[in-house]
């Protein structure tokens, strides 16, 4: 299972901002990736979700699910620096100085490999629930194949529409929750809920058009467009997996 879109984001972030081995040493002298501390942590927050009265189910479960994927991050993180150390060299020096696509592939299978450790973990293996978010945050945030394509076919539309949000004063983000809203009260007969989750997600594929033209990257801006739309949709369960279907 590939990173979520969620912890590649908040670490791009990050890193943008410091070298690997310079935000790692930072962390490990506030000790933020201990990896028994770390372990021994998860199954207290998992508990702590768990708790809240407020929150239904799949919500519980999608938030353990980013928090589990954030704590297997930072397992990777703490695993670099101890398994590529040498006795004149520590891990995370060693590490930078490869090549990125070397890099990108210990990273990757290490980033597999805690995951599947994790998902073993008592607290975790007990909530299906977990593992099955994960899969849906993976499919939710990333725009399906069959967005492109129906893109391709309404490309003058989509242009009209991309030209239009950029004149004059106008907030994409407002944009985009009133388009969610029209598009969640509007009734058609026969109507399947396949088409609007198919509406939505070229909703949101519009707003990153915008926000690409804006500065943003487009992947980027797909995603926070996907989270804003998740606001008006957590509750409506049909929806969101006909999203994560598409």
């Amino acid at each position: 299972m590939p990173l979520d879109p969620f912890t590649a984001h908040k670490r791009s972030k990050i890193f943008s901002k410091r070298k690997f081995a310079e935000e790692i040493t930072r962390r490990q002298d506030q000790h933020l990736i201990d990896a028994r501390k770390i372990i021994l942590g998860i199954p207290k927050v998992l508990a702590q979700i768990e708790r809240n009265k407020v929150l239904p189910t799949k919500e519980k479960a999608f938030r353990k699910a980013r928090f589990i994927s954030d704590q297997a991050a930072n397992l990777v993180d703490a695993r670099i620096d101890a398994e590529l150390k040498t006795a004149s060299k520590r891990g995370i020096d060693i590490f930078e100085a490869l090549p990125p696509l070397e890099k990108k592939a210990i990273w990757d299978e290490r980033y597999e490999d805690t995951m599947r450790g994790l998902s073993g973990h008592p607290i975790i293996a007990s909530d299906p629930l977990i593992m099955e978010q994960l899969k849906f945050i993976q499919s939710f945030f990333t725009m399906p194949n069959k967005i492109r394509e129906k893109r391709a076919k309404h490309v003058s539309i989509i242009r009209k529409v991309i030209e239009h949000s950029l004149s004059g004063n106008r907030n994409p983000s407002e944009g985009l929750l009133k388009e969610v809203d029209r598009l969640l009260a509007r009734i058609r007969q026969n109507e399947s809920m396949k088409v609007k989750a198919m509406d939505v997600c070229v909703a949101v594929s519009i707003y990153a058009d915008v926000m690409e033209r804006r500065g943003e990257s487009w992947p980027t801006a797909y995603r926070d467009g996907m989270k804003l739309a998740y606001l008006k949709i957590k509750k409506n369960q049909a929806l969101l997996d006909a999203i994560a279907s598409i």
